[in-house]
């Protein structure tokens, strides 16, 4: 009888070891449960940030891009500038030495007009 007591307190202390054990295993399984779903909401903010430095990245690039291409227009437009000037200064200059030869020539005219006419005078006074 002390034998089948003692086997049965045996027995009953397994199972509360077993059952106890089972209820661990439930918690832990639990708290394993709860720390996926927080590992979840982490990755998914994780992946907002991410999609959220990639987009300001690429607005960073395209304000490169942009500041690139002013900087070019900037550049073209000063040696635009500076090629426009130096044609108005050649320009200039071959507007003087053409009105020089115009006036040049006027005055030739001029001294050709000057000198028919001394001729035509002299004509008609011999």
């Amino acid at each position: 009888e002390v034998e089948r007591v003692r086997s049965q307190e045996e027995r009953r202390a397994h199972e509360a070891a077993a059952e106890a054990a089972k209820e661990g295993m439930w918690h832990a399984e639990a708290t394993a449960m709860a720390q996926v779903e927080t590992l979840r909401h982490t990755l998914a903010e994780l992946l907002e940030v991410k999609a959220a430095v990639a987009q300001s990245q690429r607005k960073r690039e395209e304000e490169e891009e942009r500041r690139d291409m002013l900087a070019a227009s900037a550049r073209a437009l000063e040696t635009m500038h500076v090629d426009n000037e130096a044609a108005c200064t050649r320009t200039k200059a071959e507007l003087e030495d053409a009105t020089c030869l115009l006036e040049a020539g006027q005055a030739a005219r001029c001294v050709e007009q000057e000198a028919s006419a001394a001729a035509a005078t002299a004509r008609e006074e011999s």
